[in-house]
């Protein structure tokens, strides 16, 4: 969908809804809209890290990430 459709979209539903709801909307927009990329770390700050595991190493990290990190067990909670 075209940003010009979407908008038409949002407009046109957005006015089937009650002023509390229609503000709500708006506070939310404008939340996301200043809410920008969070901040992170400079990557001249990760430097002093470059070489502390070797490539055998990493390659048995990010395989333990892959198996272990990004899956979801769904009995855990």
């Amino acid at each position: 969908m075209s940003a010009s459709a979407t908008a038409q979209v949002l407009l046109k539903d957005f006015d089937l809804l009650p002023l509390d709801r229609q503000r709500m909307v708006l506070e939310f927009v404008h939340f996301l809209a200043n809410a920008g990329t969070p901040p992170g770390t400079p990557g001249k700050n990760l430097l002093r890290f470059v070489g502390v595991l070797d490539e055998q190493e990493a390659r048995a990290m990010s395989e333990a990430v892959a198996r272990e990190c990004e899956r979801v067990d769904t009995s855990e909670w």
